[in-house]
């Protein structure tokens, strides 16, 4: 888990070739909270909706193709 988004997409942008993009995408207002994974390096963080930081995360998730991610379930789980 890295802290910082530009860290992030610096490393995730050098695995899109052989690894998908999972994120979630929480609404809290007039912030989103972010969980974003790619490979073995994640992202999490919350950001105001009117911040260029929110715009940067949303282009690039647009460009890495990524896929959004409903919830969680264990594999186990799943058919259960």
């Amino acid at each position: 888990m890295v802290e910082k988004f530009d860290d992030f997409a610096s490393i995730a942008s050098k695995y899109l070739v052989r690894a998908y993009v999972f994120f979630q995408e929480e609404d809290e207002g007039d912030a989103a909270y972010f969980k974003i994974v790619c490979g073995r390096v994640g992202y999490e963080g919350r950001v105001k909706k009117d911040s260029e930081e929110y715009k940067k995360i949303k282009d690039w998730l647009t460009r890495a193709q990524a896929v959004k991610v409903k919830q969680s379930i264990p594999e186990d789980l799943f058919f259960a």
